[in-house]
């Protein structure tokens, strides 16, 4: 596992499964091919993915909520996650796209 995902796992590992975590970080989507990457991998989660630039925050599942915000600027990635594996695997594919990772 990536560190940047380890960092974020511990966050996400609750005693109490209804309990809901909000990981938080900013990724960079420099290419149509990032994007539509990240869109791919979004969709196959089963927890609500958002991303934002400023005040416009979009479903991180939709195409054209992503292609409708200023991709030259950070994009902060909000996941509402309730089991610790769930984000594991999500973490661990978009570790490329986020900013100030480690490996």
């Amino acid at each position: 596992m990536s560190k940047f995902a380890e960092k974020y796992i511990s966050r996400a590992q609750k005693a109490d499964a209804a309990d809901i975590d909000v990981i938080e970080f900013k990724v960079k989507l420099t290419t149509f091919e990032d994007v539509n990457n990240f869109n791919r991998i979004a969709c196959r989660q089963d927890f609500v993915i958002s991303l934002s630039t400023g005040i416009f925050t979009v479903d991180a599942k939709s195409i054209l909520g992503i292609y409708s915000l200023d991709l030259g600027k950070d994009l902060t990635v909000k996941c509402y996650v309730q089991y610790a594996e769930d984000a594991r695997k999500f973490l661990t594919e978009i570790c490329n796209y986020a900013i100030h990772h480690e490996e």
